[in-house]
């Protein structure tokens, strides 16, 4: 009897928890927000975030230019302004009655819908608290949208070098459909129209091995050197095909002709394939 009981528990908490997951609406991405405010001394004061739960409240000291971290789905996040010898330790340390509550911020994440901008990834938004003598205001002086790849070269500079899951799975899944893809073509000029007697697993080995070497580059490093979005992408093709085009060249002895030819192809047609995969996706589906 313990047992069944047991199980329907279980069974029960795990349905439970299933309404907390985040459902993305059809046509719609997610997109990461960072919330920062620009100036924490001001008069005597100092701004501290406090967020407001259903049972209790917190209260987090804020620091210049970074962003505001903590946040609750569905909860408010205030900002006050305290008395800057105030040692901010939790909720009970604050003293409301003496502090300045200016506006509400909005710090989780959000969605947006593709038709308005499908390149989006994060929103990076900038705070500035102005006025004096009490009167104080909480303005929003920036907001900055960013791609994938700016998105990854802030958060990797922000956060000292890590970098967000998510930016990884997706590299994975990168990485996969673009051995595969490659893979294909190059077995197709090989062994279709250039007859050649390289085994099939030799040349699945050394692409699997190119595009192993090539496409961390292009998605780790690169972007913290290069800035610009298209510049980024003229710059990740021509690199990227030039090395493989040698690793072509000295690991499956091709001429530099067939060499250049094989390399080209590969790329091309795995760009355009990313290039049209949303419209094929959604002519699909």
């Amino acid at each position: 009897m313990i047992k069944k009981y047991l199980i329907a528990f279980i069974t029960l908490i795990s349905f439970f928890w299933c309404c907390y997951a985040d459902v993305i609406p059809e046509d719609s991405h997610y997109i990461d927000r960072c919330a920062k405010i620009e100036n924490t001394s001001i008069d005597g004061y100092k701004p501290i975030q406090i967020v407001e739960l259903h049972y209790w409240n917190e209260a987090y000291p804020i620091e210049e230019w970074k962003c505001l971290e903590h946040h609750y789905k569905f909860w408010s996040s205030y900002i006050y302004l305290v008395d800057e010898n105030v040692e901010v330790v939790d909720y009970d340390s604050v003293d409301l009655e003496k502090a300045i509550k200016l506006d509400q911020v909005r710090v989780n994440w959000y969605y947006e819908d593709n038709g308005t901008d499908d390149s989006t990834s994060m929103v990076e938004e900038t705070y500035r608290i102005n006025g004096d003598n009490w009167n104080y205001t909480l303005e929003l002086v920036s907001s900055d949208k960013m791609g994938y790849n700016a998105q990854y070269r802030y958060q990797i500079s922000e956060d000292h070098g890590a970098v967000k899951p998510y930016y990884v799975l997706m590299f994975i899944i990168a990485l996969f459909f673009t051995i595969l893809i490659e893979t294909i073509v190059l077995l197709i000029l090989m062994k279709g129209f250039w007859k050649s007697d390289k085994s099939y697993w030799r040349i699945i080995l050394f692409w699997i091995i190119a595009s192993s070497v090539t496409l961390p580059l292009l998605w780790f490093v690169l972007p913290l050197i290069i800035t610009d979005e298209t510049l980024y992408t003229l710059v990740w093709e021509l690199w990227v095909t030039a090395i493989e085009i040698v690793i072509l060249k000295y690991g499956l002895q091709l001429s530099w002709e067939k060499a250049i030819i094989a390399g080209l192809s590969c790329n091309l047609l795995s760009y355009l394939f990313w290039l049209f995969l949303p419209q094929l996706l959604e002519i699909i589906f």
